[in-house]
């Protein structure tokens, strides 16, 4: 739980422990810094992240322990992965993205 009286976000929820307790600064797998937290949902924390190598800015995802089933996980892959391949590839906004 956080150091504040005041419970985050998903500190409300029921079985917020399994949640990371991600703080900002914070450097994931040598790559990404955390600049600020995005959202929540029930079983996952959205990050606004920084490529430390090419500083660029990224969302990560970062699942809650245990509180999604691996192929939920799989089914959202693959639908990520689909949409990576379909749409205008001159639509203005495919820029912004480099991939899912």
């Amino acid at each position: 739980m956080s150091s504040s009286a005041n419970p985050f976000e998903e500190e409300r929820e029921m079985g917020f422990e399994k949640f990371y307790p991600m703080t900002l600064g914070e450097v994931i797998n040598e790559k990404y810094k955390v600049v600020a937290k995005l959202g929540f949902g029930s079983a996952s924390t959205i990050w606004c992240c920084r490529n430390l190598a090419t500083n660029k800015y990224a969302a990560l995802k970062i699942y809650a322990h245990d509180l999604v089933a691996e192929d939920e996980i799989d089914n959202e892959t693959a639908i990520y992965k689909h949409l990576s391949t379909v749409g205008n590839p001159n639509h203005p906004g495919k820029a912004s993205r480099s991939s899912f």
